[in-house]
Parts: C-alpha cells; structure tokens; sequence
C-alpha cells in the first residue's frame, strides 16, 4: 500500500451540480459510497481496509468538482475549467495547513527545513 503510514492523505473528488466545488473531511469520508463487488473496490475500499490494518492517514480531506459530463472526451467544460483553479488553490491551501500543524508540532528545526523545502519547490514551479 503507498498510503500506509501516512499522517496525511490529499484526494481529489466530488459530486453535486456540475461545477461545484466540494471538500469531505472527517466522518464524511466514511458515509462516501463502498463497492459492492470485488472486482470495482474504490476509495472507500481503501481506507476502509487501511483502517483495518490501523494504516489509516490521521486526516483525509477529499476535495472535488462534480463534473458536468462523464464520458470520453479531450476537454474539459466551461463550468468544470472555471472552477478548476479554484479547486487546485483549495487543496495547495489544504497542503500549506498541514505543513503549519506538522512544523507546530516539530519545532523551529523542522520549520527551517520546511521553508527549504517551499524555496526549492518555487525555484522548480516552472517544472510543473
């Protein structure tokens, strides 16, 4: 499994009117929908079998935007190409909290570490 022992798991998905955007946290991810054969196991399955193995991430935040159509296709919709920057802001917002509460926890040798670590990220954006 890569998600075993991991304090922190970032996810995107979603579901509600094409466009929007959505964030599940906490008990939410449990009530999201299980397979209902082996063969289809999803998300749910995941972290349900993670939490039987006590490998289950501290936190899990799902972040999504429903999309207006699913089915093949090059392009995204015009409802679902506004709300995407958006959608990539919450979950790097989502990132920089936990960076903060693990740099809280660690103490100032991990917060130099840390914002090394946010330097050499910016100097390599254009990579992405």
């Amino acid at each position: 499994f890569r998600g075993q022992g991991c304090g922190h798991r970032r996810t995107i998905d979603a579901g509600a009117q094409p466009g929007t955007l959505l964030r599940y946290s906490g008990e939410e991810i449990s009530d999201l929908p299980v397979s209902k054969s082996v063969h289809l196991l999803g998300f749910s399955d995941l972290i349900g079998a993670l939490r039987l193995v006590e490998s289950a991430p501290t936190e899990i935040v799902v972040l999504g935007i429903q999309p207006e159509v699913i089915g093949w296709g090059t392009e995204l919709t015009a409802k679902i190409d506004a709300a995407l920057v958006t959608l990539v802001e919450c979950a790097i917002g989502q990132v920089a909290r936990w960076q903060a509460e693990i740099a809280a926890e660690a103490g100032d040798d991990l917060q130099s570490e840390l914002a090394g670590l946010q330097l050499a990220a910016a100097e390599e954006s254009w990579y992405w």
